[in-house]
């Protein structure tokens, strides 16, 4: 999936801030026993392609939802999310709908000296609601990759950005021979982990 001009943007002010803090607060990273993290979404957008020629990209509002997640000793983690956003989509959905996402994620946790980067993939759902008038459109099987960086502000406490891309596509159910709803997203997330 293509990342456009003003998300790549947003992601490399997103890194750079990180990596800025990193230098200011870092402090040596330390090997967790066991952590837990919890991170909110701040940014959640999709790319939709009706499998006829015409393409759509749009931001959410009214954004809500969470990850939260567990990293064992042996550095190997999982995680749950689950999030949604409003979105306007004038040309292919000829409405706003809600696009609501869960997933399960597996992932390495890598502690570094000064970072700690967490690298991972995960398979879940995507659902519209309020989708295209006149269709009934059957939930998606998502996969996605993510990554994470963190600094450690404290012997075992982590702040950390993270970026997740995912793809599907929603089946209509009620139009024979219809092609899919691709779908394509990005979600950007900040959180806290705790070691113990």
């Amino acid at each position: 999936m293509k990342m456009q001009k003003g998300q790549a943007s947003k992601l490399a002010t997103l890194l750079g801030l990180a990596l800025a803090v990193a230098v200011l607060l870092a402090q040596p990273a330390h090997a967790d026993t066991f952590s837990v993290f919890a991170d909110l979404p701040v940014d959640f957008s999709l790319h939709l392609d009706n499998g006829a020629g015409t393409t759509e990209t749009a931001s959410a509002s009214g954004l809500s939802g969470y990850k939260v997640g567990i990293t064992l000793p042996i550095f190997i983690g999982l995680a749950y999310e689950s999030y949604g956003g409003k979105f306007n989509s004038p040309n292919i959905v000829g409405q706003s709908f809600n696009y609501d996402v869960t997933m399960y994620d597996l992932f390495l946790n890598l502690p570094l000296p000064v970072i700690n980067i967490a690298v991972g993939a995960g398979a879940g759902t995507g659902k519209f609601s309020n989708g295209p008038v006149g269709v009934t459109v059957k939930d998606a099987n998502l996969s996605q990759w993510f990554a994470s960086l963190g600094v450690n502000v404290a012997p075992l406490v982590d702040i950390h950005v993270g970026y997740h891309s995912f793809s599907g596509t929603n089946d209509i159910a009620n139009v024979p021979g219809a092609p899919g709803l691709k779908v394509g997203g990005t979600m950007t997330s900040l959180g806290i982990k705790i070691g113990f």
